[in-house]
């Protein structure tokens, strides 16, 4: 009878911890996946950055080129915004919650946000 309650005892336990685990793992997953979609968002949005500031230093500010890579980033920015209710702004590298995502393409370069071209100095 000691040996039918020692085995009742450890499968209660066994179940005690599956349980456990799978309550883990059920409140852990979505987390993971929203880690990720963040992490494909930044490095999506670098991407589109890094093009936009290659086609500018190629073809200049006004170019169609860059014209063209800025709504590409401007999209990726809308893109993670309609997702996950943020933006990512690789030149200050954070997250933004507001949906703004397009005032600073126009001022690409201009850090002090004084509106004037680093050219015309």
């Amino acid at each position: 009878m000691q040996q039918n309650s020692k085995i009742t005892r450890c499968k209660s336990s066994m179940l005690a911890t599956a349980i456990i685990a799978a309550l883990m793992l059920v409140v852990g997953a979505p987390r993971v996946r929203a880690d990720n979609q963040l992490e494909k968002c930044r490095h999506n949005t670098e991407k589109a950055e890094a093009k936009l500031d290659r086609a500018i230093t190629e073809h200049g500010e006004h170019s169609h080129e860059a014209a063209e890579r800025m709504e590409d980033l401007r999209k990726q920015r809308e893109h993670c915004y309609e997702r996950l209710h943020q933006w990512w702004d690789g030149r200050d590298q954070s997250w933004h919650r507001n949906d703004d995502f397009g005032d600073d393409l126009h001022h690409r370069g201009d850090h002090d946000h004084d509106h004037d071209h680093p050219d015309s100095k």
